[in-house]
């Protein structure tokens, strides 16, 4: 698994942060293995996510 920040713009210092959102990268089998994961996740019980908005994107790397 790999995350991390979205921002609307590179952070300068002493500037307050415009963040716009968060990336998670799984390796699993299907989306369907994402989703269960995603559900799972201490982000998504607790609220903090909003899975309603979420998207997966399918991509194989061989």
């Amino acid at each position: 698994m790999f995350a991390g920040t979205i921002f609307e713009q590179h952070p300068e210092e002493g500037k307050d942060a415009q963040f716009l959102g968060s990336v998670v990268v799984y390796a699993a089998e299907n989306a369907e293995e994402v989703r269960n994961i995603i559900n799972k996740d201490i982000y998504a019980t607790s609220g903090l996510w909003d899975l309603e908005k979420h998207l997966i994107l399918d991509q194989s790397f061989e």
